[in-house]
């Protein structure tokens, strides 16, 4: 048998055999294929990627993730966390018809929206859950349970409760508002009508509480303790917490100087380095209630950018060199689920003083209750005051980082 002959034998057979494949010379490389899109027509050469899919850097293929809206089974929104590709939001139900409360998390895939089925993370009588936290495989949510406050770890799979960290000796109307993670520890901001505003702290398996005086709303933790901002006779102050416990107060600011605005109350704060970024609802005088972002010096307390908006701000979030904040645009109450537009707005930062926003997209909700990002999307949890909260993904901004 001649050589030539052999060849093309040998050709033959490893095709049936499925042993050979189109050579490189074969494939346009670069291009929508899933291994370098390919100019052959036989059956041996590679598929493209499917539908909604494109080529991701390994050479696999990974979805197309597009600005996508889903609605949550959860009536009551609370907070969100971003965690391995997954988006993770809590809430309450609405406890209507005699029943009580339930706290309930549901996990939302980041790309697409795909839900699955909502969780009860604390007790299914009289609970709510008000903040989640990603920490190494774990979940950490805060929230309160028939008058008990509670720090919880989950596994981020299962959404099962691993261990429960109960507050003892605060008051039984007592809620959380916000929660923090950080090198010292997890840190909570929560609320009562007979106590007033309280923090708690989980690190190293110790818990503590104690009171801080004022309002407050949201908390952030320091690699050295936790920052708060305080609200008192409508004057807003920066309030730090040592790591060595919860009532060891180490310096409280001034009150903050906001231009143009009598009073104001701070919904969601957010540190960078050594800014405190502040945004929240103002007055000046009779006037209607306005937005706003502060850019504050976490040390001295001095306000170093001021900006307004049109959107009554509630929830604020960083990606490199945008600052994403969320709320609701008039005609709305501060924190009304029954009224106003949900939107958000972006700034470019550094934040300019008086510098009007450089996006704007508005929800079909209310108000914007929470934010969070991964490295692809902002994702907005709000609320309709009526059951279900829609959740939507919007793409970042160009630069994104």
């Amino acid at each position: 048998m001649s050589f030539i002959m052999c060849w093309q034998l040998r050709t033959t057979l490893l095709a049936c055999l499925g042993l050979w494949a189109c050579t490189p010379d074969a494939f346009e490389y670069g291009g929508p294929g899933g291994h370098g899109p390919s100019n052959c027509d036989t059956d041996e050469c590679p598929a493209q990627c499917p539908a909604g899919t494109k080529p991701g850097p390994s050479g696999s293929c990974e979805p197309i993730c597009n600005d996508w809206q889903s609605t949550l089974e959860i009536p009551v929104p609370g907070a969100l966390a971003v965690f391995d590709t997954k988006v993770y939001a809590t809430g309450t139900s609405a406890g209507d018809e005699g029943r009580p409360p339930r706290a309930m998390l549901q996990r939302v895939e980041g790309c697409t929206g795909a839900l699955t089925q909502a969780a009860l993370p604390l007790s299914d009588q009289g609970s709510s859950l008000e903040a989640v936290a990603p920490q190494g495989a774990a979940l950490i949510v805060a929230g309160s349970s028939n008058g008990v406050v509670t720090f919880a770890e989950l596994d981020s799979t299962t959404l099962v409760e691993k261990a429960a960290h109960p507050l003892p000796g605060l008051p039984a109307d007592a809620r959380v508002v916000d929660l923090s993670l950080g090198s010292s520890g997890a840190w909570l901001a929560g609320q009562s009508k007979a106590g007033g505003s309280f923090v708690g702290q989980l690190a190293g398996g110790k818990i503590c509480s104690g009171a801080v005086s004022g309002v407050v709303h949201t908390i952030a933790a320091l690699s050295d303790g936790a920052l708060v901002v305080s609200e008192a006779g409508g004057k807003l102050s920066l309030v730090r917490l040592g790591a060595a416990g919860c009532n060891t107060a180490i310096t409280t600011s001034p009150p903050l100087a906001l231009p143009g605005a009598d009073s104001a109350s701070a919904r969601d704060l957010l540190v960078i380095d050594s800014a405190a970024w502040v945004v929240g609802h103002a007055r000046a005088g009779a006037a209607a209630p306005f937005g706003f972002v502060a850019a504050v010096d976490v040390s001295s307390g001095a306000v170093t950018a001021f900006a307004q908006s049109d959107v009554l701000l509630e929830s604020i979030t960083a990606v490199g060199s945008h600052l994403y904040a969320g709320g609701s645009r008039g005609p709305a109450q501060p924190g009304d689920d029954h009224s106003g537009v949900a939107a958000l707005v972006a700034w470019a930062l550094p934040l300019e003083n008086g510098a009007t926003p450089i996006w704007s997209q508005t929800v079909d909700a209310h108000r914007v209750q929470a934010l969070g990002h991964d490295a692809r999307a902002v994702f907005a949890l709000t609320a309709t005051g009526t059951p279900g909260s829609p959740l939507a993904s919007f793409g970042l901004l160009s630069p994104p980082r």
